[in-house]
């Protein structure tokens, strides 16, 4: 059996720094990608997305190629990255959108039909027990 790609762990405190190459028509400033917890569902009740879905945010700093057609083409590569807080949710998370913001507030969101899969798992950091070192009655 053939296994798939190891899939990245984070833990509580972490910073999740992830590259992505993508294809665009315009300059934007910045974006954003929603990852979502695989077991979300926001119609239950106490399930907020604050703790179910991690954002990660980025800027376009490094431009690749500009390919002149119609529609004129850019490669881009962006990093997109954001800290985890204690109050996320352990377990998978898979990237449900991602949307770019353009000067002037106009918002666009990516067509993920064809991309990779994107895709982290947030894990418990391990922790030893405590121990008892010393007992003193008084």
């Amino acid at each position: 059996m053939e296994r798939g790609p190891e899939v990245q762990e984070y833990s509580a405190g972490d910073s999740v720094r992830i590259r992505l190459q993508v294809e665009h028509e315009f300059e934007f400033s910045t974006l954003e990608a929603v990852f979502e917890h695989e077991n979300f569902d926001p119609t239950i009740e106490g399930r907020g997305e604050e703790t179910h879905a991690i954002t990660l945010v980025g800027r376009n700093t490094e431009q690749l190629v500009r390919i002149d057609g119609v529609p004129p083409t850019i490669t881009s590569f962006v990093m997109v990255e954001g800290s985890l807080t204690a109050e996320k949710v352990v377990g998978e998370y898979r990237c449900g959108s991602i949307m770019a913001h353009y000067k002037g507030g106009r918002q666009i969101p990516f067509d993920l039909g064809r991309s990779p899969e994107m895709r982290f798992r947030v894990v418990e950091e391990p922790v030893g027990s405590p121990k008892v070192t010393s007992v003193e009655f008084v």
